[in-house]
């Protein structure tokens, strides 16, 4: 599996039907997406952030394991983020955009602008914060190529 290496190993999973799981670093445009999924919805792509642990090879945590928000906050940014998704499945990328830029990245950018998150993020520990606006951005940048 293909991964980009930060302090954390951070790499795409797309889940398949079937529980097959298939990552790349040039996968087909339409897979390109990099988003979040409750642990209950198996056909989105998650986030898999794999912790580097000395000798034994990464350990893997699902996004939706990282103490960096409380429960509901999560559950808001995961329903964010596959409505974004879903706008993307419908072509419909204008939505899709707005979606992200005005509901799930001004609820993430606090310790990218200001050096400590806003009253209103939905992470707020800001190594979280470092690891997730990225990716946040990438997805935008890859929305914006296809559409």
């Amino acid at each position: 599996m293909n991964s980009r290496a930060l302090t954390y190993v951070v790499s795409t999973v797309i889940l398949i039907g079937s529980g097959r799981a298939a990552a790349s670093a040039k996968p087909p445009r339409s897979d390109r997406l990099v988003t979040a999924a409750s642990p209950e919805d198996s056909e989105k792509v998650r986030f898999w952030i794999r912790k580097k642990n000395s000798g034994t090879g990464p350990q893997e945590r699902p996004f939706h394991q990282f103490d960096m928000m409380n429960r509901a906050n999560l559950l808001l940014l995961t329903d964010k983020v596959n409505e974004a998704l879903s706008y993307v499945e419908r072509e419909e990328y204008h939505l899709a955009l707005q979606k992200l830029r005005v509901e799930v990245l001004r609820r993430t950018d606090g310790c990218a602008r200001t050096g400590a998150p806003d009253a209103d993020d939905l992470i707020t520990d800001c190594a979280a914060q470092q690891e997730i606006y990225p990716l946040v951005m990438e997805t935008i940048a890859m929305i914006e190529a296809i559409r």
